[in-house]
Formats: structure tokens, sequence, C-alpha cells
């Protein structure tokens, strides 16, 4: 009898210090994704920027990891956009260029390499 006690005793102390690590590390996980994207976002925009005021025919290339979960890659007028899925909500990244940018990003998982080529009035991401 003692020792079922102490089995239950043990199993009601445990499961809420699992539970607690386990969402914890998940919350992590979520934040280091986000800022990975950021990351991502922000290189992108720079190189942009570099290659545009070089001028044409300025190209450069940047070998990233791209986590899951990205639901989709926006380029548009000066604007990185990536959407992505965390705790089942579409979130977003974004980061701005000054430079007029136009192309693709991948947003299949694993490492991709961007290139970035100035056309001269504007620059070219694949």
């Amino acid at each position: 009898m003692e020792f079922v006690l102490i089995i239950g005793f043990v199993f009601a102390v445990l499961i809420p210090i699992v539970f607690y690590f386990y969402t914890n590390s998940k919350e992590n996980n979520d934040r280091a994704m986000e800022q990975h994207l950021q990351d991502i976002a922000d290189r992108i925009a720079e190189a942009a920027d570099k290659v545009y005021y070089l001028g044409k025919p300025s190209k450069m290339s940047l070998d990233f990891y791209f986590p899951g979960r990205i639901e989709d890659a926006y380029i548009q007028g000066n604007e990185i956009l990536f959407k992505y899925r965390i705790a089942g909500k579409i979130s977003d990244v974004y980061a701005k260029t000054k430079a007029p940018i136009n192309g693709t990003l991948p947003k299949t998982q694993g490492y991709h390499t961007v290139t970035i080529e100035s056309k001269g009035d504007y620059v070219w991401i694949s």
C-alpha cells in the first residue's frame, strides 16, 4: 500500500514538471525559428542594398538553411516577407530595403543558395 502511494506521489510531481519543460522547449524552438527567419530576411535585404548601390552587373550569392513551416515568401517593391506557421497560427517577419527588389525565394525546408543581382534600376533575387 505504501509503495503505491509513493509511486502515485512521484507521478503527481513528475507529470507537471515534464509538461512545463516540454512547453518551454517548444516556445524556445518557435522563438529560435522566428529569429532565424528574421536573420535571413535582414541579410538578404542588406545584400540587395549593397549590390544595388554597386550597380550592374554586381552579383552576390548567400547560403541559408530555410527552416520548415514556411507558408509563403514574398518579394514586393522594397520588402521581403516570410509567412510561417507557429503555434497553429500564421505569423510573419519582414525586412525592408532601400533598393527596389523583385524575384522569388525558396519556401521549402533545407539548404538553399539565394542569388542577389543588380539589374541597374532594380535588384533581382532568386
